[in-house]
């Protein structure tokens, strides 16, 4: 019971500390499938130091079966020049495409999103493949491919990739390192230097009962990328 109060107080303390954006990387490297009985809430915020930028998002995801999951996502952000705003709600559906216990597994996540302040919505097909080496690390990356709807929107089909090496420590610890790539739309697609790409080492570590931490620093490798970038999730399991 004095771990659940001493937790809960450390929780309150962040949300309050990190109310500070501009919408920031959010984003993580998402597996094929979760498995039939996944069912879990989650908090992500995220917070450029150069730019005093933080956004907020709240999950909640549920397996239906093996194969599929689904997703809902509501995000809100703030910068210096504003207020917390609600900033989207996207829904998500997840389907493992692997079946049985081979390395090599691979899925297709399902993405809509609506925004807010009149701006157009997207549409996305986005790809995720994992190779598990061993009972210590594993590799995993995804392809992500979105298309705006409604008005206002921008022609041409916007694509990312995201990467992520895991290696497992004891007592259901994790390091690794994450990349992040944004390449801009298909119809004008960014020289290097103007695309968005963030390297950088993330940590995973379980807390008290189904709780999890998870915090991530990434830091910019071109000039179309924020210097650095600081995330932060918390991840209760049901």
């Amino acid at each position: 019971m004095h771990g659940r109060g001493s937790f809960k107080s450390i929780l309150a303390a962040l949300l309050l500390l990190s109310s500070g954006v501009h919408a920031q990387n959010l984003a993580g490297v998402f597996p094929p499938g979760f498995g039939s009985e996944h069912e879990s809430a989650q908090y992500r915020v995220a917070y450029d130091p150069d730019s005093d930028a933080t956004a907020h998002r709240l999950h909640f995801q549920k397996s239906i079966n093996d194969a599929f999951l689904w997703r809902v996502i509501g995000q809100a952000r703030k910068s210096d020049a504003q207020q917390l705003d609600f900033d989207k709600f996207t829904a998500e559906l997840f389907w493992n495409l692997s079946s049985g216990d081979s390395p090599w597994q691979q899925g297709i996540r399902f993405d809509a999103a609506v925004f807010t302040e009149g701006r157009p919505g997207s549409l996305a097909a986005n790809w995720t493949g994992q190779y598990v080496g061993s009972e210590r690390w594993r590799f995993r990356t995804n392809v992500l491919a979105a298309v705006q709807v409604g008005d206002g929107r921008q022609s041409g089909v916007f694509l990312q990739t995201r990467a992520e090496v895991l290696y497992r420590l004891s007592g259901g610890r994790n390091v690794g390192l994450h990349h992040y790539g944004v390449y801009g739309s298909s119809d004008d697609l960014r020289g290097i230097k103007e695309q968005g790409h963030q390297l950088g080492p993330f940590a995973d570590v379980p807390l008290v009962g189904r709780w999890r931490l998870f915090g991530s620093a990434l830091f910019g490798l071109t000039d179309g990328s924020p210097d650095m970038n600081l995330k932060l999730w918390i991840t209760r399991s049901f």
